[in-house]
């Protein structure tokens, strides 16, 4: 789930948004174990997106965005299964900020003079690692790491529909 706001400007066929958005996402296991407990992450998420009408003279008001975004770490939930448990906090063993890229395609609705209603279907996409696998887990005076060697890369993914409102304050 995400929600937040965002504010922006457009000119003739561009334009250009800044967000603070907040976002709950995660990963489930049908047969959890220790190495693939569910867990929930909580970011803050910051996107700067440029925005394009390129059949606004024809009056189809599609939109196309692209972007980058800072996602910043606020909390961590991992559900060890009973018997297993993870020291510290959870928050620890991903790294507390990555980057993004963001896509949306979507269309705007005239409700009332400079005042529009849009729709968008978005996704985000981590750039970067968001598990820190540097982190070592020491229980016992075990010197070994938590994530194995050959441990592949994860990446943050979301996808899901934006729902929003404008106001253009020179209509064009």
């Amino acid at each position: 789930m995400m929600y937040g706001i965002t504010a922006g400007f457009i000119y003739e066929k561009l334009g250009v948004d800044f967000g603070i958005h907040h976002s709950t996402q995660g990963v489930n296991f049908v047969k959890p174990t220790a190495f693939s407990a569910p867990s929930e992450l909580k970011y803050l998420k910051i996107p700067v997106t440029l925005n394009f009408h390129p059949l606004k003279e024809t009056g189809i008001p599609l939109i196309l965005s692209g972007g980058i975004q800072a996602s910043y770490l606020l909390d961590a939930k991992i559900e060890m299964p009973n018997g297993w448990y993870l020291p510290g906090e959870d928050t620890q063993w991903f790294y507390n900020s990555v980057i993004d890229v963001v896509a949306a395609v979507g269309i705007d609705f005239s409700v009332q003079n400079n005042l529009y209603f849009n729709v968008k279907i978005r996704g985000d996409y981590s750039l970067s690692d968001p598990e820190n696998k540097k982190h070592v887990y020491r229980s016992g005076g075990s010197s070994g790491k938590h994530w194995k060697t050959g441990r592949s890369p994860t990446h943050n993914v979301t996808i899901g529909i934006l729902f929003g409102v404008e106001y253009h304050f020179n209509k064009q």
